[in-house]
């Protein structure tokens, strides 16, 4: 689900409701580390989640800036396995991780 509380001043809070998604079993998150080592499949790993398209967010972290940041909806994936282990073989198997 998708969705908010919205405040207005004279008003009671209101929770609102954007979006319902069926529920599946799998991952829910999907966790990227971009390492020194693997920098360079980060445009790979761009088309991959594209072509991958779907519901569920990415996280990305920098290692070497140590930034983490939420990929844009444009880059959210679909449950896959297949997608889990190209991106295991572009990041290497310990920068996937799946929630």
């Amino acid at each position: 689900m998708d969705g908010g509380v919205s405040k207005r001043e004279d008003e009671d809070a209101c929770i609102y409701l954007d979006s319902i998604y069926e529920y599946q079993e799998g991952f829910n998150r999907l966790y990227l580390k971009i390492t020194g080592e693997n920098q360079a499949a980060l445009p790979q790993v761009k088309e991959t989640l594209k072509a991958y398209h779907g519901n569920i967010p990415v996280y990305v972290y920098f290692a070497e800036k140590n930034q983490k940041t939420m990929a844009e909806k444009s880059l959210w994936v679909r449950r896959d396995d297949t997608l889990v282990g190209i991106l295991e073989s572009l990041l290497g198997q310990k920068n996937v991780k799946t929630l």
